[in-house]
């Protein structure tokens, strides 16, 4: 069934207009839309019969994006690594510490990824 034919078919039930039905059911949405463009307001929200919904600052795109680089940094010194003299070597666990230590700082601590790395710098 389609929107329109729903809300006529609630509207014959209540005895209300359609424009009435159609902004009770549209309500949540459009209060929904202007929670979450609301930069200041960080608080979950409630939509009834939906459930709660949060939007989680720390993954914004531009930090998700930056993960994504480091991510992409560090599997390339990883590669590096295998071919590299003991010098680099160095050089390269120095530079994935401080990756994981930046990682850490924004959050990322429980990121499989980051326990990974972790976990190889320990073996390197």
């Amino acid at each position: 069934m389609d929107n329109d034919k729903i809300i006529r078919i609630l509207s014959k039930k209540y005895g209300k207009d359609e424009r009435v039905i159609r902004s009770v059911t549209n309500v949540p949405f459009l209060f929904t839309k202007k929670v979450i463009s609301s930069l200041e307001d960080e608080r979950p929200i409630r939509i009834p019969y939906m459930g709660s919904f949060v939007l989680r600052r720390h993954r914004t795109k531009s930090k998700h994006l930056h993960y994504m680089l480091l991510k992409e940094v560090v599997e390339r010194l990883k590669l590096d690594y295998e071919k590299s003299t003991e010098e680099r070597r160095k050089e390269i666990v120095y530079t994935i510490s401080v990756i994981i230590d930046v990682l850490i700082d924004r959050g990322y601590k429980d990121e499989q990824f980051v326990q990974h790395l972790i976990e190889w710098q320990n073996r390197a």
